[in-house]
């Protein structure tokens, strides 16, 4: 940015320069059926962040909040309904002279849909999480919402469906998850597809 100043006379002018940040999303997960999203707050003179999530028209986002710089760092989007669709985010930063930032990359959660096959078998379906780097899905099932457990593992790439053969007869739950491959997301694993009970 630039600014232009006439000067009349002797004028004493200061400057204060802020670095330019886009601040970045590290992952969008679901907790307790909400979308909770989590970043890295940046060393800077930043006041605050905002959250925009992509509305009913495609490609147009509205600001959902604004969080101070002290309480950054993880945001619980309570008015997300993971178990119905999937949703797109991304994050501005505004500095200390009210300037605010290009926003980061955008996320686009999973969603997982679920459906049964021959006997016991159940096929799972979800679409693929985007914004951030992995390159592993990790299956959950459990009889219990509160105790599923790992299942299986497969790769990433242009892999969305699994099905489980050799599932258990009565309530089943699953979930599905991906290991990000940035050193901050490998400290555990982003559970982004939702639990369905069958």
């Amino acid at each position: 940015r630039s600014a232009t100043f006439v000067c009349a006379g002797d004028t004493t002018v200061t400057a204060i320069f802020s670095n330019d940040v886009t601040p970045e999303l590290c992952m969008v997960s679901v907790q307790n059926n909400r979308n909770v999203l989590l970043w890295n707050t940046e060393d800077l003179p930043i006041t605050s962040y905002t959250i925009y999530r992509e509305g009913n028209v495609s490609g147009e986002y509205e600001a959902i909040a604004t969080i101070p710089y002290a309480e950054a760092g993880m945001f619980n989007d309570t008015a997300s309904r993971p178990a119905t669709r999937s949703y797109r985010y991304h994050l501005t930063a505004t500095d200390t002279c009210g300037n605010e930032s290009d926003h980061g990359e955008t996320h686009k959660t999973m969603h997982l849909t679920i459906s049964q096959g021959i006997g016991t078998t159940w096929n799972l379906v979800w679409t693929e999480y985007e914004g951030a780097e992995y390159t592993t899905y990790v299956i959950y099932r459990g009889t219990d919402a509160s105790n599923i457990q790992q299942i299986d593992i497969m790769p990433s790439g242009g892999n969305t469906t699994y099905s489980d053969v050799n599932a258990p007869e009565g309530t089943v739950y699953y979930q599905v998850g991906v290991m990000m491959t940035t050193l901050l997301q490998k400290k555990s694993l982003m559970k982004s597809g939702l639990m369905h009970m069958l």
